[in-house]
């Protein structure tokens, strides 16, 4: 009598892979591997499983009173940002008007008008803020608009700073403006935004026009679109944010959910050093936009569905008529369009660099 040996070994591994900052959720990947062995036949079969679970709720620390201070009105305390930003006197570029946010601060949208040279900042962490931005769960100073009809030229943002100068916002959580946005700079010059914890609003930042913003090492997450620039922004940098989890569901706009967008003749951008994950449809998205810089980016696993299907035309990095962009050593996998270290291009001539050409990185 013949006899038949099966043995069957089944091994699961679950490596998780820690990021650079402890409020982006970690990457889970689940290989199941089966071996069958029937006299010398062996089938292995390999899945993979990426988490898009959000990070702890920004703001979840912001706990005490609203109290804000004022360095030109010493001795005065207000309970709205937007009566303390009437009541500071502008300040110089070597010794800008501080406006000090203590506490969970809900009131009017603000508007800062034709002003120059005023910081609005929170208490800072405990120790320096992280190269990728702040944890979720670190800063104890929030901003978020009471839904009252915001002032003539606002349109209901947390914060909106139209044709001003150096204008920074730093050590906030600036949250729960959605169906608006939390900061709209409109035709301004200089200023900021630095170490914020951005949620659930419209879309975190906005630069619309206007020239040299620094949008540096903010947490952005769970909003409509991440960072965006437009109608002809120019010569400002985007660098060390951590731009995860960008799905919020808002308005009528066909393209949600985006990390970073550089359109509508935006020039002399610079997007460098982000962290790009995880959002709903592209991660870094140039239309209509030339002469841009987008470098050294982690983009991965944007384009999906909460079910995990692709969605519409969801990329890593995409360019739409878009010309002489440079993208370059940007770490591109994961994403719905399926491209490893290469860019989507639509359309748009003269765009160059490792991404564009699929030659290897240089640096």
């Amino acid at each position: 009598m013949a006899t038949t040996t099966t043995t069957i070994a089944t091994t699961t591994t679950t490596v998780t892979t820690p990021t650079t900052m402890p409020e982006t959720p970690p990457t889970t990947t689940t290989v199941a591997t089966t071996t069958t062995t029937v006299a010398t036949t062996t089938t292995t079969v390999a899945t993979t499983t990426t988490s898009t679970t959000l990070p702890a709720r920004c703001a979840v620390a912001a706990t005490g009173p609203c109290l804000i201070t004022v360095s030109s009105r010493p001795g005065t305390s207000f309970f709205t940002l937007s009566a303390a930003v009437a009541a500071a006197a502008d300040g110089t570029a070597s010794a800008p008007t501080r406006i000090h946010v203590s506490g969970r601060c809900v009131g009017p949208p603000t508007l800062i008008s034709g002003r120059s040279n005023l910081v609005i900042e929170g208490d800072p962490p405990p120790t320096a803020c992280p190269e990728f931005g702040p944890e979720p769960t670190t800063l104890t100073s929030s901003l978020s608009p009471d839904g009252s009809t915001p002032p003539t030229g606002s349109n209901g943002e947390t914060v909106k700073v139209l044709s001003s100068t150096n204008i920074s916002l730093r050590f906030l959580n600036l949250v729960d403006a959605d169906p608006e946005d939390a900061v709209d700079y409109k035709s301004s010059t200089g200023g900021d935004m630095t170490c914020n914890c951005c949620a659930r609003n419209e879309e975190c930042f906005e630069i619309s026009g206007g020239s040299g913003e620094v949008v540096k090492q903010n947490l952005v997450t769970d909003n409509g679109h991440g960072i965006n620039t437009g109608h002809a922004a120019r010569n400002v940098m985007i660098m060390n944010n951590t731009v995860i989890s960008n799905r919020r569901p808002f308005g009528t706009d066909v393209e949600q959910g985006d990390g970073i967008t550089v359109f509508e003749s935006s020039t002399a951008i610079t997007v460098v050093g982000n962290i790009v994950k995880n959002n709903l449809d592209d991660g870094i998205d140039l239309e209509n936009a030339s002469s841009n810089t987008v470098t050294d980016n982690v983009v991965m696993g944007n384009g999906f569905t909460d079910a995990g299907a692709p969605t519409s035309g969801g990329s890593g990095i995409v360019l739409q008529s878009s010309n002489n962009n440079l993208i370059d050593c940007n770490t591109i996998s994961g994403n719905a369009d399926g491209l490893v270290d290469r860019a989507r291009i639509i359309s748009g001539t003269g765009n160059t660099g490792s991404n564009v050409s699929g030659t290897a990185c240089v640096r």
